[in-house]
């Protein structure tokens, strides 16, 4: 009952990042006994990560990028001048 108020509650707030959490974190808080301001803090961490991965969704869905590719697709092979070593070091 009051895990549907919050979950109903944190969605009209367009809290998404406490909507999809509020239950598991809760179960988690529950069997840690964690303090409430624990609980506080891990749910709005929750919410701030859920936030930032949305941005970055958004932005590269605005850049329309041709493909996708990460750095762990690079292929070291190819680029005779740049090895992964120095890839580290950029990051």
């Amino acid at each position: 009952m009051m895990l549907d108020q919050v979950r109903n509650l944190s969605h009209q707030m367009r809290l998404f990042g406490i909507h999809q959490a509020c239950e598991p974190r809760a179960t988690e808080a529950v069997s840690q006994q964690l303090h409430p301001l624990e609980f506080l803090r891990l749910i709005l961490e929750d919410e701030a990560l859920s936030r930032k991965d949305r941005t970055a969704k958004s932005l590269v869905t605005k850049a329309r990028f041709r493909f996708r590719a990460d750095l762990e697709d690079w292929d070291f092979s190819f680029h005779k001048g740049f090895t992964q070593s120095q890839n580290q070091r950029t990051l």
